[in-house]
C-alpha cells in the first residue's frame, strides 16, 4: 500500500507538471475542446482527462481507473501520461495510427503494471486522433466514442464488455441466439490496461472525415448510464459552447442525484474548420 501511495503522488505531480506546461486548450485553431467531470457518490475520482497536441494533430485521452482506493487513479494516471508521452515521441504518426495506438497501449499496459505491481486496478482507456481533419479512435474497455452531426450522436465504439463480445459472437454464428441472450444484460468488462493478459484493442476500421460543426463525445459510463441518449442529443444540439454543454451534462447529471452515480467525465470537441 505504501509503495501504491507514492507511485501515486508522484503520478499526480506529474500530471499537473505536464498540464501547466501544456496549457489550457481553448480553443485550439482546429478544435473547440472542452471537459468536465464530477466524482458523482464515490469516494475518489479515478477519471482522468488527458490531451496533447504534436503540430497538426490532436491527441485526446479519457480514462476511467478500476480499483478500490486509490489504487484506480493511479491506473488512470499511469496509462493517459504513457500513452501522452509515447504520442509525444512518435514519429511517422500519420503514416500508421493503428501501429501508434498499439504501442501507445502496450506501453500504457506496462506501466500500470509497474505502479500498481499486484493487479488490483487498472483503467477503461479510450484515445481519440484528430489529424489532417481526419477522425481515429482505440479503446480499450468500456469508454465511449460518438460523433455529433445533423442533430444525431453517432455511436462510434462498442465496447469491450460481454455483451458486446456475445452479440459480435453471433453475427459470426459462433454461438446460438439464446446463449447470446443469455448475456445481453452482462456488461462486465473483459479487457482493460492494467491486465497481465492484456487482448486487442476496439479500434476504427476506417477513419471519420470530420466536417465543420461536428462534435466529438468522449465519455466515461458515469455519463451514459445516467443521462440518455435523447437527453445528450438534446444538450449538443443547443448554441452553447462547448464548455457549457459539457457542464450541462454533468449537471443534469448531479440533478437526478442516483445514488449509484459513478465518476463521470464527458469530453465534447467542435470541429471550428
Amino acid at each position: 500500500m505504501p509503495y501504491i501511495i507514492i507511485c501515486g503522488c508522484a503520478l499526480i505531480a506529474l500530471f499537473i507538471l505536464r498540464y501547466v506546461a501544456l496549457g489550457r486548450i481553448y480553443p485550439l485553431p482546429f478544435l473547440e475542446v472542452s471537459h468536465a467531470q464530477i466524482i458523482g457518490k464515490c469516494e475518489i475520482n479515478a477519471d482522468v482527462f488527458e490531451w496533447s497536441v504534436k503540430q497538426n494533430s490532436t491527441l485526446l485521452i479519457v480514462a476511467d481507473g478500476i480499483g478500490t482506493r486509490s489504487r484506480g487513479r493511479t491506473a488512470a494516471l499511469a496509462a493517459t501520461d504513457s500513452i501522452a508521452r509515447t504520442f509525444e515521441l512518435q514519429e511517422g504518426l500519420l503514416s500508421n495510427p493503428a501501429y501508434f495506438f498499439k504501442q501507445a497501449y502496450h506501453n500504457a499496459n506496462g506501466a500500470v503494471l509497474h505502479y500498481v505491481p499486484d493487479g488490483t486496478a487498472g483503467a477503461n482507456v479510450l484515445t481519440a486522433l484528430v489529424a489532417d481533419g481526419m477522425l481515429y479512435y482505440a479503446l480499450a474497455g468500456n469508454c465511449r466514442a460518438a460523433v455529433f452531426r445533423n442533430k444525431s450522436l453517432i455511436a462510434l465504439s462498442d465496447g469491450q464488455t460481454l455483451n458486446v463480445l456475445a452479440r459480435n459472437a453471433f453475427k459470426r454464428h459462433e454461438i446460438k441466439r439464446e446463449e447470446a441472450r443469455m448475456v445481453y444484460r452482462e456488461r462486465q468488462v473483459y479487457n482493460y490496461v492494467g491486465k497481465d493478459d492484456f487482448k486487442e484493442l476496439e479500434m476504427f476500421d476506417i477513419p471519420v472525415a470530420l466536417k465543420t460543426g461536428d462534435i466529438l463525445v468522449l465519455m466515461t459510463d458515469g455519463v451514459y448510464d445516467f443521462c440518455p441518449h435523447l437527453e445528450l442529443e438534446e444538450i449538443l444540439s443547443t448554441r452553447m459552447t462547448c464548455q457549457q454543454k459539457a457542464n450541462e451534462v454533468m449537471r443534469k447529471i448531479t440533478q437526478k442525484n442516483n445514488l449509484n452515480q459513478d465518476n463521470a467525465t464527458i469530453v465534447v470537441a467542435k470541429v471550428n474548420k
